[in-house]
This record gives C-alpha cells, structure tokens and sequence, in this order.
C-alpha cells in the first residue's frame, strides 16, 4: 500500500542513516574528552554513503549536522559537515571512480580543507573580525587541546609542561603556519578513514574498501625529497613571508613523509602477523608521542635511499593494510 513503510525499509533507515549519524557524533563530540576521536567521524558517514547509497549518506549527514547544531550551534555544525561530511563524500567519490591512492588521498584531504577554509572565513565575517583572528583563536583552542590530550596520555611531563607556559607565543607561531597544519590535519584524517574503512570492511566483509589499493606498497614521488629540502631552507634561512611559506610547505611535505613512514610500519606489521589490537595500540602510542611522528616520518624520507620494502628490487608487497 501506498505510503506504508515496510519493517526492511525501518530498518534500513536505522542501519544506513540513524546508527552512522549517531557514531559519527560521539566520535566527533568524543573529542572533547580525546581529541584524536573527531579524526574518525567520517568513517560512519563514509559507511553510510557506500552501503545505504548516497541518499541515505546525505541523510545521516544532515541528521549530524542538525544534532551538532542543537548540540553546539552553528559552528560546531558547520565544521562536523566540512570535516567528516566532505571527507566522506569525497572518499566515496574516489572509490566510485577506481581512483589511484595519491588521487584519492589527495581529494580526500582537499575538500575538508577547503571546507574548512570557506567555515573559518564565514564565521570571521559573522563575528565582524579578521580570518587572522579566528585562526589565532582556533590555535589557542587547539593548543589547549593538545596539552590536555597529552597529559591524559602521559607524555613527557616536562613536554606537557613546556607546551602550557609557552601556548600564548606557540599561538601565534602556529597561526602563521594555519593552511600548512589545516591540509597536513586534512591528510592525517583522510588517511586514518581510509585506513579504519579499509580495517573493517575486510573484517566484516562490507567490501566497501579500496580493493584497487595496496597502501603497504604505496611510496610518494622521489622529487618530493626537493621540496622538503627547499621548504626546510626557506623555514630557517627565509625572513617574513618566505619563512611562513617554508614552514608551511614543510608541514605538508612531512605528513606525506609520515604516512609513507606508516606504511612502511604496517608492511611490517602485516608481514609479523601482527594482530589488529596491538597494531591499533602502537599507532596509539606512536601518535600521542611527538618524537615518534618525527621519527616515523623520518623513516619514510630514509626510504628513499634505504628501500626499507624492497620495492625497487621488486618484492612482493601484496600484505594487507
């Protein structure tokens, strides 16, 4: 009969739409307690996109959107849509298309950015102020986070000490490097989604994972190497606006660095059959340690001449991510 909802059709709604939603709202609003679990919101929503179809992703998203509304007003509502929702469209997009991994993590991490970027200024016009302003007011906010995350998770207390006393003047040092930390945060999160996508799909059979990809063997180009070393010149020799433009670039160059550091690490894990949980604990610990992401990432600059994989020599790489 027409305009009755059938029990499959309840439970549709509920499965594609109100339980990612809800997910992707505590994740997102989870960070309030730890950060780190706002990285994740767009999982759910990818989820949703991907099995229930994009009428269905569009409607948990706006059903987030709504409740982070209510929850927190316009801005949180406005960042929960920009952050996770586009994350997750533009994941989906990638998928739909076959896309190569640099394109699709490229993308992915493209449209929170530039999501983010059009929120930060629309809420500095409403609130009649500067984007400058706003930016600097978001370090703070971030910095604060920061040290309360680190704390909860035990790093160096002297680091977490160092971080509070010095947070007004890394503030400031932060906000000229906003759009280099903002694309670098962007990709960290396209890649840790794309990582806990492909993670669950495998393990509950969804098959809504890049079957295309082989991250454990993904490497990014040689001639990135120059821009590293051009953007680390520029950072410490450069003055004003050069200085600015090197930190920034040499954010982005790093995080691309730090994610070919974290497949060289799950290559390892994978070969040593190393079980799910405790891989998930390592890369807890590696990423509340600041030194170890500076390592990590320096182990993916290494591999340009080390080939730690072996794949210039052509070893089977086929392990799963």
């Amino acid at each position: 009969m027409t305009g009755v909802v059938s029990q499959d059709e309840r439970d549709g709604a509920v499965r594609h739409v109100a339980v990612p939603a809800a997910v992707a709202l505590a994740l997102y609003f989870g960070s309030l307690l730890a950060p780190p679990l706002a990285l994740f919101a767009a999982a759910p929503l990818y989820y949703a996109l991907a099995v229930g179809g994009p009428r269905a992703g569009f409607a948990a998203m706006g059903a987030g959107a709504l409740a982070a509304l209510a929850a927190g007003g316009v801005g949180p509502a406005l960042l929960f849509l920009s952050i996770a929702g586009s994350t997750a469209y533009a994941l989906y997009r990638m998928r739909l298309e076959n896309a190569p991994l640099e394109r699709a993590m490229g993308l992915a991490a493209m449209a929170p950015f530039a999501s983010v970027v059009m929120v930060f200024a629309a809420l500095a016009v409403g609130a009649g102020t500067t984007p400058e302003q706003v930016t600097q007011g978001w370090a703070r906010q971030t910095l604060d986070a920061m040290e309360t995350s680190y704390r909860q998770a035990g790093v160096d207390p002297e680091f977490t000490l160092w971080l509070g006393d010095n947070a007004e003047s890394l503030a400031g040092m932060v906000s000229g490097a906003a759009f280099g930390m903002a694309f670098a945060g962007c990709f960290v999160m396209a890649a840790l989604n794309y990582a806990a996508i492909g993670a669950l799909s495998r393990r509950y059979k969804w098959g809504i994972h890049f079957d295309n990809h082989v991250f454990t063997a993904w490497r990014a180009p040689d001639r990135l190497v120059w821009a590293l070393v051009a953007a680390g010149a520029a950072a410490l020799l450069g003055d004003g606006f050069i200085a600015l433009a090197g930190v920034n670039a040499l954010l982005i160059a790093g995080v691309i660095y730090l994610c070919q550091g974290v497949a060289i690490l799950q290559h390892y894990l994978g070969r040593g059959g190393v079980p799910p949980l405790l891989r998930a604990l390592a890369y807890f610990l590696i990423f509340s340690q600041p030194a170890l992401l500076a390592l990590l990432a320096a182990v993916g600059v290494a591999d340009l001449w080390a080939d730690f994989r072996g794949l210039a020599r052509g070893a089977d790489t086929q392990v799963e991510p």
